[in-house]
């Protein structure tokens, strides 16, 4: 059970923001995603080819050669929260979450929340923040008050 903290530049940021906010036009919301309550979710794992791009700039992050097992991206606005949730019981794969957007939100309303070690882990995100933990961290996050918090949702096997 891990969670790591990792920042990326805003220039990045952008031209990954933009790479996904161009993709979901062809992109169904998914039906099996039950934690985001009042989001806009859309799942990318049919776009796996034109994600290779970003899952290059996590490998080079972790260090580690990665194969993707999901993908999606979440606009959440006033209202959205996401239930507490795991991936896996098992710590086996990795989750990320990169902040795309996060204006307008205050914290701690929209903030991150985990359980690690048996201890409560609160984060007040800003656009390019990048979170790593093991699927199965207990994860969630609080309702936004307002603003726009938008996340790139990826989950890998490393290999």
């Amino acid at each position: 059970m891990f969670l790591h903290e990792r920042f990326i530049d805003d220039e990045l940021t952008d031209q990954i923001k933009l790479l996904i906010d161009n993709l979901i036009s062809s992109c169904s919301s998914p039906s099996w995603y039950k934690s985001t309550v009042n989001g806009k979710d859309y799942v990318l794992m049919q776009k796996e080819k034109e994600l290779s791009f970003i899952v290059s700039i996590y490998e080079n992050i972790l260090n580690l050669k990665l194969k993707l097992q999901n993908a999606w991206t979440i606009y959440g606005e006033e209202g959205t929260y996401h239930t507490i949730h795991r991936h896996s019981q098992e710590s086996k794969y990795i989750c990320t979450v990169l902040f795309l957007d996060t204006s307008g939100v205050s914290t701690p309303n929209g903030d991150f929340y985990a359980v690690v070690h048996n201890q409560p882990y609160q984060y007040s995100p800003k656009k390019g923040d990048l979170l790593i933990f093991s699927s199965d961290v207990c994860h969630g996050t609080y309702p936004q008050s307002k603003g726009l918090r938008q996340t790139l949702n990826l989950d890998f096997i490393p290999l």
